[in-house]
């Protein structure tokens, strides 16, 4: 997985305006699809360099998105890989109509107006159980169907990295907490440990961010899309449940949570997905996942606000935070990491 870094020596206003313009061209040799410029809509621009515009055909009466990535700050090369990958397994992600891969610019399917971030924050847990358990057999159909070994390894020394993320950037960082040596030693100790249970958990295709904010409604309410999988991996079964159910932005209650972790269990069993046989156990190497991927985000979220500017992320902090005090099945193992974690919530 390519790690692509925003260069500061740019403006970014100067560059955005620099890149309209690019793409304002680019559609002039869209003729075929009767689209105009003027129609330009940004539907989305978040944590990555990516922008995405919707634009009109009058004529035909049907929407595209322009996805706006620069090769040298985004992998499209990946993304239009595993669009293949996913597509060829039976998953609903958007065709891909036209690539200038020289400068960026995809032309892609509209596959809607509204995520399942969008539905629940405007709406009740009982009205969008009914999509969880489509993303939930979504995300088993990818997983028995979609080819995990043409990606690469969700590897210890990788996993290790993104857990040091939160000790550089959340810490240091962020914080200005420096540990002493007894207390970088207990926290090493336990980011091993994370590492370690979690590579002993079965691997297959990750999409790496499969959270409501990932996944289009359909306009007929029938299907589930699944967007921004470029960075897709072959790593824990456990990890996508992981970031569909403990979202960045928005999680329901304990109660409809582990209703969901059982549906897809249950669900995984059926399929014949390598998922342990009985629940506890699952929900055992469940606990390892939510750790690393929370701990992951925790740090990426401090780099956001730090490094790139985008200080909204450091405001969702306390929601890792308080998923990893709140779990149930928390490891006397842990104990230096959530005794930290109680220290810095009465900072």
């Amino acid at each position: 997985m390519k790690q692509y870094r925003w260069p500061h020596s740019i403006n970014e206003a100067v560059y955005h305006r620099d890149r309209l313009q690019l793409l304002h061209r680019w559609i002039t040799h869209l003729q075929r699809y009767d689209v105009e410029a003027r129609s330009l809509q940004l539907v989305a621009g978040e944590a990555s360099h990516r922008r995405y515009y919707r634009i009109r055909s009058e004529k035909h009466g049907k929407a595209f998105i322009i996805m706006d990535a620069a090769p040298w700050l985004e992998d499209n090369v990946a993304f239009v890989a595993v669009a293949g990958l996913l597509a060829s397994a039976m998953i609903r992600v958007p065709a891909i109509y036209e690539w200038d891969e020289s400068n960026g610019f995809l032309l892609l399917e509209d596959m809607g107006d509204e995520t399942l971030l969008q539905l629940n924050l405007r709406t009740h847990r009982e009205a969008v159980r009914h999509y969880y358990n489509q993303a939930v057999c979504t995300l088993v159909d990818m997983q028995f169907n979609a080819p995990a070994n043409q990606l690469a390894k969700f590897s210890a020394e990788v996993m290790h990295d993104e857990l040091n993320l939160f000790t550089d950037w959340y810490l240091d960082q962020h914080l200005k907490i420096k540990l002493t040596g007894n207390e970088q030693r207990e926290i090493a100790s336990c980011f091993n440990l994370i590492t370690e249970k979690n590579q002993l958990i079965e691997q297959v295709f990750v999409h790496r961010d499969f959270r409501p904010g990932n996944l289009i409604i359909s306009r007929d309410g029938r299907t589930i899309a699944v967007l921004d999988f470029q960075d897709a991996i072959k790593g824990p079964i456990t990890y996508d449940l992981v970031s569909l159910l403990w979202d960045s932005f928005h999680c329901w209650d304990e109660q409809f949570t582990q209703q969901m972790v059982r549906y897809y269990w249950t669900t995984a069993i059926r399929k014949g997905l390598p998922v342990p046989s009985t629940l506890p156990a699952f929900n055992s190497s469940l606990y390892w996942t939510r750790l690393q991927r929370h701990i992951r985000v925790i740090g990426i979220f401090a780099r956001l606000g730090i490094r790139d500017g985008k200080h909204r992320y450091l405001q969702e902090i306390e929601r890792f935070n308080n998923y990893i005090l709140s779990s149930t099945a928390l490891d006397d193992s842990m104990q230096p990491l959530t005794r930290l974690l109680k220290r810095i919530t009465h900072i």
